[in-house]
């Protein structure tokens, strides 16, 4: 029953897969798109291993977080979308700063933009300011091709880390994207 397996992520929940007793690697910022939870081709455990691995002291969640369009054909969530969740509504209540950008998979979130649950903020666009000062407009999906079209100066993002289940990067046995230096 999905109201069941939700009903798991209250506080005292504890993940089906314990975190990674591990140092973890601290970074400013971490940029996390297109993971597709509640859908078959969500790569849940590789997102598990990375957030075990990294800590930032923010984090924006930017769009497709969760994929409505596939919970509504098909109910798909097996422990390891919980885990994901758990996960980061843990980080929230350490006090690292959750910014959600809903994007078109998960658009059903927009209607909160404005509002923070567990100390996740969700809203529309943020403005995130880069270690030496630029500004970086943070949209996802058909939202930045609009901006974009509207001719927005758009600096694209290369401090921090990025994480995009999508589209895996080269980082050794990871698929993490990691940051240009420099």
């Amino acid at each position: 029953m999905p109201t069941a397996t939700i009903a798991r992520l209250s506080p005292r929940a504890r993940p089906s897969r314990p975190e990674a007793s591990v140092s973890r690697t601290r970074y400013r910022t971490i940029f996390i798109s297109d993971v597709h939870l509640g859908s078959r081709g969500c790569n849940a455990d590789l997102l598990i291993d990375f957030l075990d691995h990294v800590d930032s002291e923010t984090m924006y969640l930017v769009g497709d977080i969760i994929d409505g369009w596939q919970l509504k054909r098909r109910f798909f969530w097996p422990a390891a979308h919980n885990d994901v969740i758990w996960r980061l509504m843990k980080r929230a209540r350490r006090g690292t700063r959750m910014i959600y950008i809903p994007g078109n998979h998960d658009e059903m979130f927009r209607q909160f933009a404005g509002l923070d649950f567990g100390g996740i903020q969700i809203r529309r666009k943020a403005i995130h300011e880069t270690a030496d000062g630029r500004r970086l407009l943070v949209l996802h999906g058909p939202q930045a091709s609009l901006r974009l079209t509207e001719s927005t100066p758009v600096q694209w993002v290369d401090y921090g880390v990025q994480f995009d289940a999508a589209q895996p990067a080269s980082a050794p046995g990871k698929g993490w994207a990691v940051p240009r230096q420099g």
